[in-house]
């Protein structure tokens, strides 16, 4: 036989039904092959479909492009406590006005200690979120 024999691809395409090459008709040899590859593609066939009880794709999807959380201040956070502070130092000094002379100046050196405390706990507290944030493996501490 001076013909060739069919290469592995040619007798795949036949046994998946894309192809009928004549070879077949005078070559046991790749008739053969050809038969097993037909019973390989059949028994992969016949095995049950996977399927998962979660999202495969989503978790696939979000390891290869990951969500990038954007910084956010929590300005709430920050304020909030800030104003009902000076709030509540204000009526307090207003309570007690008679008991001081200048008014004005302790009111403005009240506001501007209460305004730097209230900011020294704010950045601690943004410290905290801060280092959680870039090190996601560190325990957060209350």
């Amino acid at each position: 036989m001076s013909e060739q024999h069919l290469s592995d691809e040619e007798l795949q395409k036949y046994a998946l039904g894309q192809t009928d090459p004549i070879h077949l008709d005078n070559c046991p040899l790749c008739r053969e092959k050809a038969a097993q590859y037909r019973q390989i593609i059949n028994g992969l066939q016949e095995l049950p479909k996977i399927s998962f009880d979660f999202n495969v794709s989503e978790l696939v999807l979000t390891e290869l492009f990951p969500v990038k959380k954007k910084k956010t201040v929590n300005w709430p956070v920050i304020i909030v406590p800030i104003i009902a502070g000076m709030t509540i130092l204000i009526t307090i000094l207003w309570l007690l006005r008679f008991l001081f002379a200048d008014i004005g100046s302790l009111l403005a050196f009240s506001a501007a200690m209460l305004l730097l405390i209230g900011l020294k706990e704010q950045y601690g507290r943004y410290q905290k979120i801060n280092a959680t944030f870039f090190n996601p493996q560190a325990p957060i501490s209350n």
